[in-house]
């Protein structure tokens, strides 16, 4: 491995660099940072999926618990600071005499059973990930499955093991499989933590993810929670390595040519002393019209303390990577102000601690709070630049509510809060995990989960157009998954996944909820936006019996 500077090397100047900053304006700035680079292999070409189904036998399953790091093994060590926290005893985006029933009905016109821990296999957080493509959904979940259906939900393969893939180059899979469809190309992504302390990357030889599939291996890395974004030029990883928080830009250029080896930029962002797992969360670039350069993006929360702002923060970074000259490669930071947001949405504060309630005296469940759900969804509408955003915060009275937001970007300008907003009530139901995505008419789609003390751990959805009023969610909040009994334990899953359609924007939701037996199912779901013509309509659709509804 080789290492090259971005400008400034020098880590207590960096350190100064960054609480200056901390302290100015808005406006982007380069931060000075250190930047590694190094290459990663192609193991090789697997046989066209296709052909592994009719041959594939499934091993033993996989019994290796998810890796820990030091925030799990200590949990209570790496809490919030009260002392350093500006607690809001009230959300100021939160209003109260809203409901869940004062807008519009939309109707999902598919919803269908996803794969569930019967499948899936014993470990109890299912991490439920999927992307649409041109042709076909495909979801995965720990550990460590995946399955791929038609447009109108009907399944094309049975549930497959991911080590379908890995074991073609001799390797075998772990845990946190994500994927992802790049539009651009006509690709899937494929990202999957290895037993062998590695990342694999598998990327579809063609739009057919019947086809065969190239994987490569980043060696000697044992990240959490990896999250990707798909850009034109570059792919972009975020995750958490325990004591770092790195950013990973790798070449795409290579990776779709399925060259022998492909240059990977690492970039380790400064901690925050108020966040217990600093890591970022990738923009992902989706739509016709291409980003306006070849900078990419990530975000994290920053909350108030008095030792460094006086106001909640969303920070942005852009990564402007130069294949040819890392040292080149320029870091940027936009600190943008918005309104108050009390992430401390447990009375404790402890970031695995359980304080969502479910009924039966069951055991409350974690609240993941603290960072940006899964991917930061991001489009270019030519006049501007828009990204829709998600976390879970504290409405008042440590409830669980979502906070969402969407940023904009003039042409030559930084990026800004347009509009945001609060989903909640004052029902006692907590809503958490919420995920979200915007299409090319500028309608945003928000999926959550929900639980309380006389409601299951359940799956709704909700969603506002691009000419509804600023910051409010008008779709009627919709239940698309009725969980029917409690998790017996605290941990729930760390994400689940919002996403459009490129044929047709259409919004695709997978998420988990519980079933009868206290183990963990999953749903998927597509809705619109723009084709609901009646006055009214259903509250709840758990369980159609076909699984899929027909368009009016």
């Amino acid at each position: 491995m080789t290492k090259q500077s971005n400008h400034l090397t020098l880590p207590v100047f960096l350190a100064a660099i960054f609480l200056m900053f901390c302290f100015s304006g808005l406006r982007a700035q380069e931060i000075p940072t250190e930047i590694s680079t190094f290459r990663i292999g192609l193991l090789g070409t697997t046989k066209p999926l296709r052909e592994l189904i009719r041959t594939w036998k499934e091993g033993p399953p996989t019994t290796r618990m998810k890796p820990e790091n030091e925030y799990e093994k200590h949990a209570d060590e790496f809490m919030f600071d009260h002392a350093t926290l500006n607690i809001q005893t009230t959300d100021p985006l939160f209003k109260k005499e809203a409901g869940p029933t004062q807008g519009f009905d939309v109707t999902p016109d598919v919803v269908i059973e996803g794969l569930d821990q019967t499948v899936a296999g014993p470990l109890s957080r299912p991490d439920v990930n999927g992307d649409m493509g041109e042709n076909c959904f495909i979801q995965s979940t720990n550990i460590t499955h995946w399955r791929i259906f038609d447009r109108q939900g009907a399944p094309l393969t049975d549930p497959l093991n991911t080590n379908i893939l890995w074991s073609q180059v001799g390797r075998k899979s772990r845990v946190d499989p994500m994927i992802s469809y790049d539009e651009t190309a006509g690709r899937w992504f494929f990202l999957e933590l290895s037993e062998a302390i590695s990342l694999l990357f598998a990327v579809s030889v063609s739009s057919d993810p019947f086809g065969s599939w190239n994987i490569y291996e980043m060696p000697n890395r044992i990240p959490d929670y990896p999250k990707v974004g798909i850009w034109p030029g570059t792919y972009i990883v975020t995750a958490n390595e325990g004591d770092e928080w790195p950013v990973y830009l790798i070449n795409r250029t290579q990776m779709l040519e399925g060259a022998a080896f492909v240059d990977i930029q690492r970039v380790v962002i400064p901690h925050l002393v108020t966040i217990s797992v600093p890591t970022l969360t990738p923009f992902d670039w989706n739509g016709h019209i291409l980003p306006p350069t070849d900078e990419v993006f990530a975000a994290r929360l920053k909350p108030a303390t008095p030792l460094t702002i006086e106001k909640d923060h969303i920070e942005v970074w852009g990564f402007k990577p130069d294949w040819s000259s890392p040292g080149q490669t320029i870091v940027s930071l936009t600190a943008i102000e918005v309104s108050p947001y009390d992430l401390d949405a447990c009375a404790n504060p402890a970031m695995y601690s359980g304080c969502i309630p479910q009924p039966d005296n069951a055991s409350a469940l974690e609240n993941f709070h603290g960072l940006i759900t899964t991917k930061v969804h991001c489009r270019n509408f030519g006049p501007y630049e828009s990204a829709v955003l998600a976390f879970d915060a504290n409405p008042g009275n440590h409830k669980s509510g979502i906070r969402w937001a969407e940023l904009r970007r003039l042409p030559g300008a930084d990026w800004t809060v347009f509009q945001e907003g609060m989903v909640a009530t004052q029902d006692g139901e907590f809503r958490f995990m919420g995920m979200i995505a915007i299409n090319e008419r500028g309608d945003i789609g928000l999926g959550y989960a929900v639980s309380g003390d006389s409601t299951y751990p359940s799956l709704r959805i909700t969603g506002r157009r691009a000419e509804d009023p600023p910051g409010e969610m008008t779709v009627n909040e919709f239940e698309i998954a009725s969980g029917t009994s409690s998790l017996l334990q605290q941990l729930f899953g760390d994400y689940a996944a919002m996403t459009t359609d490129p044929v047709d924007g259409s919004f695709w939701y997978t998420g988990e909820y519980v079933l009868p037996n206290h183990s963990y199912g999953t749903k998927i779901a597509r809705f619109r936006l723009r084709e609901d013509s009646l006055d009214m309509g259903p509250i709840a659709l758990p369980d159609p019996q076909n699984g899929i509804l027909l368009d009016e």
